[in-house]
């Protein structure tokens, strides 16, 4: 049971090798992978879609590309345990942005297989606010496409594809539950497509702080998706925000989280999505590295009360 953490705002706040040095300095051995930046996310959700991304290049360009970043991981002892992909795959009114997306994920999957990361969260799905181009059931189908499409690439690059319980929201202020927010419907999801792949190529990484933005609590949740969670997105809220603050910070019974854990056995990473704590946009330099001690010390008490 490793523990790791986010770069995301930490590489594009302190550099590439200073940011991999001060996770190591921690004490983390693992990385959760940030590849996420490929377009901008607001333009996609007004229905402004890329030509092209790197992960339209080829496999050479990209591996060129993200090679800086794994070398800093080596360099500092670490490596990637699970990456995250670029979201949204949906542009209202644009539905050929799906299966442009399909062919960024097949190529990302590639990417982890070469770095050696064995698990890729891709979000699903979920319905924009007051989007009425759909039905539900629609957008489930979509959803089933899109993962379904990747099969193949899964099973060739055995990396696993994580779904992840997800909200929505309207201008960051009203939150609604999103795709796999509700956990049958994200059983449905995992065993649905582990039964089309013949395999376990499926599986959910268990995102608290959305959970807690939706007031649904830890362990009910964990206790229905059991051994199909297989990662982690680990942050702190206080019901108003996706904050991704660490541990202690918001009003998340972390208690109850460990407790539920350890019930089902779970024996994956704890992963630590704090990376607006250590944003440069809350914080200042000179305290980065002591957040991250904290973090690290946090991930150790949770170890201990869930292997115990």
């Amino acid at each position: 049971m490793e523990l790791s953490v986010q770069n995301a705002n930490l590489t594009d706040d302190v550099g590439t090798e200073r940011s991999f040095e001060m996770i190591a300095a921690a004490g983390f051995t693992a990385v959760d992978w940030c590849l996420d930046h490929v377009w901008d996310r607001k333009q996609v959700k007004a229905g402004i879609i890329p030509e092209k991304t790197i992960f339209h290049e080829p496999m050479d360009k990209i591996i060129a590309e993200f090679e800086p970043q794994l070398a800093a991981m080596k360099k500092f002892g670490l490596h990637p345990t699970q990456a995250h992909a670029a979201f949204p795959a949906y542009a209202k009114g644009r539905p050929e942005f799906t299966d442009f997306c399909i062919e960024v994920y097949k190529n990302t999957l590639k990417l982890c297989q070469y770095a050696g990361c064995p698990r890729l969260v891709i979000h699903g799905i979920s319905r924009p606010y007051n989007d009425n181009t759909m039905t539900d059931k629609q957008f489930f189908e979509l959803n089933m496409h899109m993962y379904s499409s990747l099969i193949p690439a899964a099973k060739e690059t055995g990396v696993m594809i994580l779904l992840e319980n997800l909200f929505t929201s309207f201008k960051g202020r009203y939150v609604y539950a999103g795709t796999c927010s509700d956990p049958h419907e994200a059983v449905k999801y995992i065993d649905s497509l582990n039964g089309l792949a013949g395999k376990e190529c499926f599986g959910l990484c268990l995102d608290t702080g959305h959970l807690n933005l939706l007031n649904m609590r830890q362990r009910p949740y964990i206790e229905i998706l059991g051994r199909r969670i297989k990662a982690l997105h680990i942050h702190d809220n206080s019901m108003d925000r996706d904050a991704h603050l660490m541990p202690y910070t918001g009003n998340i019974d972390w208690n109850e989280f460990c407790d539920a854990l350890r019930f089902i056995g779970y024996d994956g990473d704890l992963n630590f999505e704090t990376f607006m704590q250590v944003s440069l946009k809350n914080t200042e330099e000179p305290l980065i590295l002591p957040f991250l001690n904290t973090i690290r010390s946090i991930g150790e008490h949770f170890r201990d009360k869930i292997t115990k």
